[in-house]
């Protein structure tokens, strides 16, 4: 069963089936916008920027950044499990780059093979590109911050743009980031927080500080979210050594 699943005709079918979901769920879902007073002139200005929300929320990403607007790079990993999702997004007129965030340190050094990945993104910025990336992936600890969109924020010298979305009746999988498995044609909720920039002089204890005030934020948008739909909240992974304060949110109303 594992190498039909590898075949390339599989993986093909498998492919289509999350393209054309994660492409019904943009243009059937009945959207409210909240915050896109903080979005709106970046898009207007045409400048580089790093977006970002939690890996949960892959599946309808695509309908927070317009097709019209800056050219969208996102980082996906290297791993042969996201060669489906990969691929997906390609489909859907998204570019990529293939790499890993989660093993750089925030004084810029790498200790995995990722390097390529995040001059590509750093370019692409500059350029006046969007790269989009889940500061939590792409194995977590779920909904905790890697500094991995700092550092290109930085390098770039462009701001970070925090987004979340919620549609009611998601369905959330028991997968280590609660991908959130959304219905057709409901109603949802899109939300823009304020920019985050990032000073090119920033000290490590300053891009500390502001690696937790991305955390913080794309946690209390998606949060914001799921209670506008009626949705129950998301708790982040514990931190190491210290105990769960409640469980986590399964699913939405």
């Amino acid at each position: 069963m594992k190498k039909i699943a590898k075949s390339a005709p599989v993986q093909f079918l498998l492919t289509a089936i999350l393209a054309a979901y994660m492409n019904l769920v943009r243009i059937t879902t009945r959207w409210t916008v909240v915050g896109r007073e903080h979005v709106a002139p970046l898009w207007e200005a045409g400048g580089g920027v790093v977006w970002c929300m939690w890996h949960s929320g892959m599946v309808a990403c695509d309908a927070l950044w317009p097709k019209d607007r800056q050219p969208v790079l996102v980082l996906t990993s290297q791993s042969r499990d996201a060669n489906i999702s990969t691929r997906a997004i390609e489909w859907m007129r998204r570019s990529t780059v293939r790499g890993s965030t989660a093993k750089k340190t925030l004084d810029g050094t790498a200790t995995k093979g990722s390097i390529q990945a995040f001059r590509a993104m750093v370019a692409h910025a500059k350029a006046g590109g969007c790269v989009c990336m889940t500061p939590d992936g792409p194995r977590g600890p779920r909904m905790r911050a890697q500094p991995g969109p700092i550092r290109v924020a930085k390098a770039a010298g462009v701001p970070i743009i925090p987004t979340a979305w919620a549609i009611a009746g998601t369905r959330r999988l028991g997968t280590w980031d609660r991908m959130a498995a959304p219905p057709l044609f409901g109603r949802g909720v899109q939300l823009y927080g304020r920019p985050i920039n990032v000073p090119a002089t920033a000290d490590a204890a300053l891009l500390e500080a502001l690696r937790q005030q991305l955390e913080d934020e794309l946690t209390r948008l998606l949060n914001e979210a799921e209670a506008l739909v009626g949705g129950q909240p998301v708790e982040p992974a514990p931190l190491a050594g210290v105990a769960p304060a409640g469980g986590v949110g399964e699913s939405a109303a």
